[in-house]
């Protein structure tokens, strides 16, 4: 069984093909070989026809490309063309329209400041009626009677015809006469009530008491009123003192469109020693920037009010200028810095500048100073009246610190002086020869003495 089963599958794996069949099976493969040679050569054929064909087409579309080119492009031209100048006109009316509007509003501007220009005007050609004022500050309801509401009310029924000016003056001049400054508590470190409702019911207080009792009544009969706080030249100053804090509060009123300074502290007395001298300063009731600025610095440079805007620095660098010094008449002062150091010489000239001295008179202390305790000096200046100044000479015999305060009579009925300005002078060295003025007193009927200005005089035989 095994040996027929090999057999079988050898004649199964090698069929016996007859010839005829070999040679159509050979018939059947020759054209495949042709087909193989035809394959070869087609694509070269194909290749030369379709290159033939795309150059046809490429050159044919190269002949009409520029005109549809051209064509396109003048289209997006014209489109972009048409889109710039719709762009340029809508700018060239909104340009004159913008224009036409500012010449409107420009036009409208023109007149509200006329309004505003011509109705300022007829507020200051409203007459200041000082006597009224006082006559309604009479008429007001007594402090100690009354209490801050009701009084404040009082106030603007009866000041609601005055000028802002008027109203302002009224204010100031009550505050400055039915407030007293509290100068014991702040000198003994005790507690002052500095509110509106306190210092009115107190009748006393200190500068932020005033400041904020004025701009409470002001406000409510219709005035703008602020508080300022700044640096100040008033009680413990002398020249030459650093300042590291804000130590006064006083007021802004706007009146007729500008801001003014309204100081009713000062205006209400002023220190003289450790004394509270009450005496009514008008000066500082609308007080001129450009001098005020001498005494007064805002902690806010905007409202010095002045031109030319000034530092710290400069604030302290200047001698300290009281009122009196102006309502004497006097404008101008030599030397411009409040410290002086001498040392080469041992004499030093001021002057102060001013209309119509001849009614007026000068003197000058010079005080040694030593362990903060002020000695009198007399005798170590004399003061010569110009043509339109006054001249004071000082002479300091040995080195050290002195004080010199320049004072001034406003008219010769009057029979004491205050003092005007202060300047600290440092000696460097002793002098060389000690002299001495001729002692000068106040009220002299008008007796100037010429010469000789040396105390001492040499005996003649």
């Amino acid at each position: 069984m095994g040996c027929a089963c090999a057999v079988e599958t050898k004649e199964l794996l090698e069929p016996n093909i007859p010839e005829k069949n070999k040679e159509e099976e050979l018939k059947i493969e020759v054209p495949k070989a042709i087909n193989e040679d035809k394959k070869e050569e087609e694509p070269e054929v194909i290749n030369d026809i379709k290159k033939k064909e795309v150059l046809e087409i490429i050159n044919d579309t190269m002949k009409e490309e520029p005109e549809v080119i051209n064509e396109a492009k003048k289209e997006e031209q014209t489109e972009v063309i048409n889109e710039f100048k719709k762009e340029e006109g809508l700018e060239v009316i909104n340009h004159i329209n913008k224009k036409e509007d500012a010449k409107v509003i420009n036009e409208i501007k023109e007149k509200e400041e006329l309004e505003v220009i011509n109705n300022a005007k007829k507020k200051e050609d409203m007459p200041f009626n000082k006597e009224n004022c006082q006559a309604i500050v009479s008429s007001l309801p007594v402090r100690t009677k009354t209490s801050l509401r009701l009084f404040k009310n009082s106030m603007r029924r009866k000041t609601k015809d005055l000028s802002e000016k008027e109203k302002s003056y009224v204010v100031f001049i009550w505050v400055c006469n039915n407030i007293n400054y509290d100068l014991e508590s702040l000198l003994e470190g005790r507690y002052v009530d500095c509110t509106p409702e306190g210092a009115f019911t107190n009748g006393k207080t200190i500068c932020s008491g005033f400041s904020r009792l004025y701009k409470d009544i002001a406000s409510h009969i219709g005035l703008n009123v602020l508080c300022v706080t700044g640096y100040s030249k008033g009680i413990g100053y002398y020249p030459g003192k650093k300042l590291k804090q804000a130590d006064h509060e006083y007021n802004v009123v706007k009146i007729d469109g500008n801001w003014h300074v309204i100081d009713c502290t000062w205006g209400s007395s002023h220190i003289k020693g450790n004394r509270n001298v009450r005496e009514f300063d008008e000066f500082y009731f609308l007080a001129n920037p450009e001098l005020l600025i001498k005494t007064h610095f805002p902690e806010e440079k905007k409202w010095q009010l002045t031109e030319k805007k000034y530092t710290l620095s400069d604030f302290l660098k200047w001698p300290k200028v009281n009122s009196y010094f102006y309502k004497c008449g006097f404008s101008k002062y030599f030397p411009e810095k409040a410290v002086l150091n001498l040392k080469d010489v041992n004499t030093q000239k001021f002057i102060v500048w001013g209309d119509n001295i001849k009614k007026k008179e000068v003197f000058c202390n010079v005080y040694f100073i030593k362990d903060n305790n002020y000695v009198n000096q007399p005798g170590l200046s004399f003061v010569n009246p110009c043509e339109n100044r006054f001249e004071i000479n000082c002479r300091f015999n040995k080195k050290g610190t002195y004080l010199v305060q320049i004072l001034g009579v406003k008219d010769e009925r009057q029979n004491y002086c205050r003092d005007m300005i202060e300047y600290k002078i440092y000696v460097k060295n002793d002098a060389k020869k000690k002299l001495k003025f001729p002692y000068t007193f106040i009220g002299a009927h008008a007796i100037k003495l010429i010469e000789p200005l040396i105390m001492a005089l040499n005996q003649v035989k």
